[in-house]
């Protein structure tokens, strides 16, 4: 989790000193213009750019760190935009006190509030906040767009570098609710789908495992990386371990809510797949081959072997160095249609991850 807040901060550590930048080329472009900003050195106007983009970016990556963490889970889409709307025109409004304040300074000037209020009604003020509209506009819409092509997809998606189907070597997980019929009979398909709700967020644990949510359907979740990456630091088994003890830590919640602590199982695969764009009304990214079928006819064996995470063989020899997990021979399962036949290896944690599975 640490690893998306840097992210995004690194984030808007780049795009505003570029916008404010920008706005000045705009401002500029094809006239002379009259003030004191322009009439300071192209070093000193440079410095104040870079200084108040780093500032901008600095407030506005904290406020969308804090508002996705504590504030945007509990509110309804119209307060949500209510309050996201006047948190950033207060964080402009510091941004112009803070930029007229060093203009001043700088001119060995004192800043007054008069002179705040004055340059708060002028025409070029109401420009300004347009183009600050238009630019966090702009940011809000590919943060959504990315979350749900899933995070680097959507630079993927303008570079055209799936149009054509490539082959990759990827991981993919599938994790799945336990007992989902039983559960949603018993507290009603509302809270049902409530529960769902809650536990696909718990899952946003797994960013700190660096785990790409491929996509959600119904009570299941596809979770996928590339291969080194997945097995680098075990990411792959700590990113359904780590979820599984987050279920845990907020046992009381579920229980108080729903009557019900929601498990999970999972089959975990890995190995060559064919990824392309696809759709033309709605385009995604989709992955094709043996690879993901395996992974989701492990997870469903599950059920039968009575364990909560299978792997193949073959991923289990790849992850070879995690002492800090305990493998169990499972047998073998026979793929429908195929004469493949794969060999099945349960997993549990260990007491690295909070309690022995």
């Amino acid at each position: 989790m640490e690893h998306n807040y840097l992210r995004v901060l690194l984030k808007h550590l780049i795009v505003w000193p570029l916008a404010f930048g920008l706005w000045m080329l705009l401002r500029n472009f094809g006239q002379t213009v009259d003030s004191e900003f322009n009439s300071l050195p192209i070093s000193e106007r440079v410095l104040i750019l870079i200084a108040l983009g780093l500032v901008a970016g600095s407030l506005f990556g904290f406020f969308e760190m804090v508002f996705e963490k504590h504030v945007n889970r509990a509110m309804s889409l119209g307060k949500l935009v209510i309050v996201s709307s006047l948190s950033h025109l207060t964080i402009i409004f510091v941004l112009i006190f803070l930029s007229g304040h060093i203009l001043h300074e700088l001119a060995g000037e004192t800043f007054y509030w008069e002179t705040f209020k004055e340059l708060m009604f002028s025409n070029q003020m109401a420009l300004l906040l347009l183009y600050f509209f238009i630019v966090i506009t702009l940011i809000s819409v590919f943060n959504e767009i990315d979350k749900r092509l899933g995070q680097g997809n959507l630079w993927k998606l303008f570079t055209g570098a799936f149009y054509v189907p490539k082959e990759d070597n990827r991981i993919f997980l599938f994790i799945d609710l336990k007992s989902s019929t039983t559960i949603a009979e018993t507290i009603g398909h509302l809270q049902y789908s409530r529960l769902l709700q809650e536990c696909f967020r718990d899952l946003s644990v797994v960013a700190k495992s660096k785990a790409q949510i491929y996509q959600h359907v119904g009570d299941e979740a596809v979770l996928t990386w590339p291969t080194k990456l997945g097995i680098e630091d075990c990411n792959c088994l700590n990113a359904f371990f780590d979820f599984k003890c987050r279920l845990l830590e907020r046992a009381p919640y579920y229980l108080r809510k729903y009557g019900v602590v929601p498990e999970f199982k999972a089959g975990m695969h890995y190995g060559k797949i064919i990824v392309a764009e696809v759709g033309e009304l709605k385009r995604e990214m989709a992955y094709h081959g043996d690879t993901i079928n395996i992974a989701a006819r492990l997870q469903e064996k599950c059920n039968e072997l009575g364990k909560e995470m299978l792997v193949s063989a073959k991923m289990k020899q790849k992850l070879k160095a995690a002492e800090q997990f305990h493998f169990d021979y499972q047998g073998k399962l026979v793929l429908k249609g195929k004469s493949k036949v794969v060999k099945l290896y349960s997993v549990e944690g260990t007491s690295h991850h909070g309690k022995t599975t």
